[in-house]
């Protein structure tokens, strides 16, 4: 699982890249795929770390492959802790589901 930590003050975009499991005309698709945040407890913090109406799906910077990476945008103010697991649930045109997980940390 990919780690990070980030400061309490900062905002920045985050994504997670299906382009390895992807077909060739395959790609993911926006409407079914979801971002969620869940804390060590299991506990959903999605509100309180992730900014929903920033979900998009992207070109892969790995391989330049449209509509292959999932992004969210991670919130300021959240309070210091974790760590985080952000879930990236991606479902692609051909009807498959995949998962990508990364853990965050919350510094002040």
């Amino acid at each position: 699982m990919e780690k990070f930590k980030k400061q309490v003050y900062e905002v920045f975009p985050i994504d997670a890249d299906f382009s390895a499991v992807l077909g060739t005309t395959e790609t993911l698709i926006l409407a079914t795929s979801t971002v969620e945040a869940v804390d060590k407890g299991g506990t959903d913090v999605s509100a309180a770390v992730l900014e929903s109406a920033s979900k998009a799906v992207i070109t892969s910077a790995a391989t330049a492959k449209a509509s292959a990476a999932l992004q969210i945008v991670v919130k300021a103010g959240a309070v210091a802790s974790g760590p985080y697991t952000i879930r990236f649930k991606a479902v692609t045109s051909l009807g498959f589901k995949w998962q990508v997980d990364v853990s965050m940390t919350i510094t002040a």
